[in-house]
């Protein structure tokens, strides 16, 4: 992963409310193509196809696609005498509802179509669903899966210290 940037803030605010956060941003990991078929004629069909004659697509030369996660907590204390306190909390995770969706399976990955294609890679992608996630008509890829929390969710508590 070329860049990461974790915080974890925390912020006290009057009336004993406390707010911190979670963020969390990546940016795409290393994608590796393959060609669908056995280009060089070893008996494997896990060859990345060529850019040019005898020259292949290095390894992890595309990238996924970044992700971004923002989680959110709120409490409160109360007080009750000198050693009892009631704490509320409300959390919640994936607060822009990011749906952080990653290319996977030889579907999203293959590069060319044809698995007979001794010339995969001279012309550029063949596959028309390579590297993206909805089909021609809009539809989400199915072999395409969900990082993270793909929804918003909310939890809330309550503590009682005594």
């Amino acid at each position: 992963m070329r860049h990461r940037f974790t915080a974890n803030p925390v912020f006290f605010l009057p009336y004993g409310f406390e707010v911190s956060s979670a963020l969390r941003f990546r940016s795409g990991r290393p994608v590796n193509v393959v060609a669908n078929g056995d280009l060089n004629g070893d008996g494997t069909s896990n060859d990345r196809p060529y850019y040019a004659p005898g020259q292949t697509i290095e390894r992890n030369a595309f990238r996924n696609r970044n992700e971004y996660e923002v989680d959110l907590r709120i409490q409160k204390g109360f007080g009750f005498g000198d050693r009892k306190r009631l704490v509320l909390s409300a959390e919640f995770f994936n607060v822009f509802n990011s749906a952080n969706i990653q290319y996977s399976g030889s579907g999203t990955t293959r590069y060319c179509s044809n698995a007979n294609d001794r010339e995969c890679g001279f012309n550029g992608p063949t596959n028309s669903t390579f590297l993206q996630i909805e089909d021609g008509s809009g539809n989400l890829i199915t072999f395409a899966n969900f990082a993270g929390s793909p929804v918003f969710q909310a939890q809330f508590g309550a503590r009682f210290y005594f």
